[in-house]
C-alpha cells in the first residue's frame, strides 16, 4: 500500500456539522500522514427504498485491505438499516480499528460531542438575562443520547435556579420541523396559558415551532421567547435570529483523530471531549442581536461572479439541457467533462461507470447492490495537469481499488470524496472528487451539479434501450416481411391472382356489406344482425380468403 489512509463514512457530507467535523479531522489526519477517502450519501435519509438503495450502495465501494481505520458518522446515516449494515460489514471484514461518532454501536467504541454545558447555558440566560420563570422544553427523539442529554441540562438550569420544572412543559419530538407544529398545538390545547419561553433541542425545532407560532399569530419573542440548539444557517438568518449554541464540530473532528489515532496504535487513553459553551444570541429570546445577519452582507472572496464564471449557479447555465440532448455514450460523456470546471475548487474529478455501460443491451439494468467487478474510468480530470485527463469508453480497472490515482506518489497528503451516481435504484457507478490538501467537504453545488449529471445518465440509458428497441422492432418487421415473402412464393397460381385480387380490393375499397337479420325461432323476433361482406369484383373470393391473403400483406 502506497501510504496510510482512513475511510469516513458519512450522509450528507455537504451539512453543516459534518463538513465542519469533516474539516476538523482532515486537518489533523493531514498533519499525521494519512490520507481520507470519505464515502458520503448525498442526503442523511431518503422518501423511497429505491432511493435509500442508490444512496447507501456508495458504503459498499470500501476495499478492507486496502484502510488503516474507519470513522463512521453514524447519526448522520439514518437512512434505514444503512448504519446497521455498514457495521455489520466492517465487523466481518475488517480487523482495524473502527470508531463511531455521536450513536451508539454494538461493536465498536463511540464518542460523542457535549451539549449539556451549552443548553444548561441557553437556559440559564433565559432566566437570569430575561427573568422568565415558566420554560418549556421541545427535546427531540426520546430515547436519543442527545435528547437524553439536552433534557437533563434543562431540568438542571431549571432546579439550579429554583423553578419547579413541569412535566407537562417538555415535549417530545423528533429533531425536525414538524415538531415544532406539534408543540404549538400542545402548548396552546384547552386554552392553556403560554409559558414565557421554549428552549428547543435543536434549530430546526426552533423553526418549526416559530412559524407555527407566527401562522396562529402569536409573535416571537413579543408573546413569547424561543432559543435553539447547533446555530445552523438557517437559524441565524431567520426573521427573529434563533438564539442558540454552536456544536463544536471542527474541534469534534480533531478530537476524533486523536482518539482514533490512539486506537491504531493500540492506545485508550485519550482525554474524555471537552468545549467550552458557544452562544450565538440573536432576537428570539427577545435580546437585540449581537450578529446582525440580515444587513451584514458577506462579500465575495474574488471577484469573479457565478455569471461572469459560467458556474453552475449561472442563471445561463445549460448543463441540463446539454446533457439531455446526447444519445451516446461516448457524446454524453464530453457533455460532461465539458462541465467539470463548474466544480470550483475541485483539484481531480474522476467519473467511474459500471462494467455493464460498456456495450449495454437493450433491458440492461444497472445492479443496485454493490459494483461491477470492473469499472469503466470514464472521466479522468485533473485542474493542473489536463494532459493527462481523459474521457474514455475502453479504460477498465479493478474494481477493488476503488480509484487507481488513490495509490499515486504525491507530496502532500489529501481527500478524496466518493459519491453514488444513481437513479432511484438503478446504481450507475460513483464519482469521486479531490480538492488535495484543502480542509474542506464538497459543497451543495457539486450536489446539485453531480445530481444533474446522475438524471443524464438514467435519460441516455433509456434513450439507448428505445434506439435499440427501436432496432428490434426494425428488425422483426423485416423478418416478417420476408416470412410472407416465402409465403407468397409457395402459393400455386390460382391462389397467387387469388392474392392480386384481394390487394385491388384493398387498396381500391372494393368490399361492400350486408346486415342480414337473425330471427327468433319462438316468437318471431329480430334479436341480431350479422354482417356479410362481398367484393365487388367480377370474381368473387371467398370471405376467409380475403382475410387470409390481407393478412400475408399487413
Amino acid at each position: 500500500m502506497a501510504g496510510k489512509r482512513i475511510a469516513l463514512f458519512a450522509g450528507q457530507a455537504d451539512e453543516s456539522y459534518q463538513s465542519r467535523f469533516i474539516t476538523g479531522f482532515l486537518g489533523s489526519a493531514f498533519k499525521s500522514g494519512y490520507d481520507v477517502c470519505i464515502f458520503s450519501m448525498y442526503l442523511k435519509y431518503q422518501d423511497t427504498p429505491e432511493r435509500e438503495q442508490g444512496e447507501s450502495n456508495i458504503f459498499s465501494l470500501m476495499s478492507p485491505d486496502r484502510f488503516d481505520a474507519a470513522v463512521i458518522l453514524k447519526d448522520s446515516i439514518q437512512t434505514e438499516n444503512a448504519a446497521k449494515e455498514l457495521e455489520l460489514r466492517l465487523k466481518e471484514n475488517f480487523d482495524k480499528p473502527v470508531l463511531v461518532i455521536e450513536n451508539d454501536s454494538e461493536f465498536f467504541p463511540s464518542i460523542f460531542t457535549e451539549s449539556y454545558s451549552s443548553v444548561f447555558a441557553l437556559v440559564t440566560h433565559l432566566i437570569r438575562d430575561h427573568n422568565f420563570k415558566d420554560i418549556a422544553f421541545l427535546s427531540g427523539k426520546k430515547h436519543h443520547k442527545h435528547s437524553i442529554e439536552r433534557l437533563n441540562a434543562y431540568r438542571d438550569a431549571m432546579t439550579a435556579a429554583g423553578l419547579e420544572v413541569k412535566e407537562d412543559r417538555i415535549i417530545h419530538g423528533d429533531f425536525w420541523y414538524r415538531s415544532g407544529e406539534m408543540c404549538a398545538d400542545e402548548l396552546l390545547s384547552f386554552g392553556k396559558k403560554l409559558p414565557d419561553a421554549v428552549a428547543c433541542a435543536n434549530d430546526q425545532m426552533a423553526i418549526g415551532l416559530c412559524k407555527a407560532f407566527s401562522e396562529r399569530g402569536i409573535k416571537v419573542p413579543d408573546d413569547i421567547a424561543v432559543v435553539g440548539y447547533d446555530s445552523t444557517y438557517e437559524g441565524r438568518t431567520s426573521p427573529r435570529p434563533i438564539t442558540s449554541a454552536m456544536i463544536p464540530a471542527e474541534k469534534f473532528g480533531k478530537y476524533a483523530f486523536t482518539y482514533l489515532f490512539g486506537l491504531i496504535n493500540g492506545k485508550n487513553d485519550t482525554e474524555p471531549f471537552v468545549a467550552a459553551p458557544e452562544l450565538v444570541i440573536g432576537e428570539s429570546c427577545g435580546c437585540k442581536s449581537n450578529i446582525c445577519y440580515r444587513t451584514n452582507v458577506p462579500l465575495r472572496g474574488e471577484w469573479g461572479t457565478d455569471i461572469s464564471e459560467e458556474r453552475y449557479s449561472s442563471i445561463f447555465n445549460t448543463i441540463d439541457e446539454n446533457l439531455l440532448s446526447q444519445n451516446t455514450l461516448e457524446d454524453y460523456l464530453s457533455t460532461v467533462y465539458s462541465y467539470v470546471y463548474q466544480i470550483t475548487g475541485a483539484k481531480e474529478f474522476h467519473l467511474c461507470l459500471s462494467g455493464e455501460w460498456k456495450g449495454m443491451g437493450l433491458g440492461v439494468h444497472i445492479r443496485n447492490k454493490g459494483y461491477s467487478q470492473k469499472m469503466l474510468h470514464a472521466i479522468r480530470y485533473y485542474d493542473e495537469d489536463r494532459k493527462n485527463n481523459i474521457v474514455s469508453t475502453d479504460n477498465l480497472f479493478d474494481t477493488a481499488e476503488m480509484l487507481p490515482e488513490l495509490y499515486d506518489s504525491r507530496e502532500k497528503n489529501t481527500a478524496y470524496f466518493f459519491t453514488p451516481l444513481f437513479f432511484e435504484d438503478e446504481c450507475f457507478g460513483y464519482a469521486s472528487v479531490s480538492y488535495g490538501d484543502a480542509l474542506r467537504s464538497y459543497d451543495d453545488t457539486y450536489r446539485r451539479w453531480i445530481g444533474s449529471v446522475s438524471r443524464g445518465l438514467e435519460f441516455l440509458r433509456r434513450e439507448i434501450n428505445m434506439q435499440q428497441l427501436q432496432e428490434q422492432l426494425d428488425r422483426l418487421r423485416s423478418s416478417k416481411f420476408s416470412v410472407s415473402d416465402r409465403a407468397y412464393e409457395n402459393l400455386n397460381q390460382e391462389e397467387k391472382s387469388q392474392y392480386h385480387l384481394v390487394t385491388k380490393i384493398l387498396d381500391e375499397n372494393l368490399l361492400d356489406y350486408y346486415f342480414q337479420p337473425i330471427v327468433s325461432a319462438v316468437d318471431g323476433s329480430v334479436y341480431a344482425y350479422e354482417a356479410l361482406m362481398r367484393s365487388r369484383t367480377d370474381s368473387k373470393v371467398p370471405p376467409l380468403n380475403i382475410i387470409k391473403y390481407a393478412a400475408m400483406q399487413d
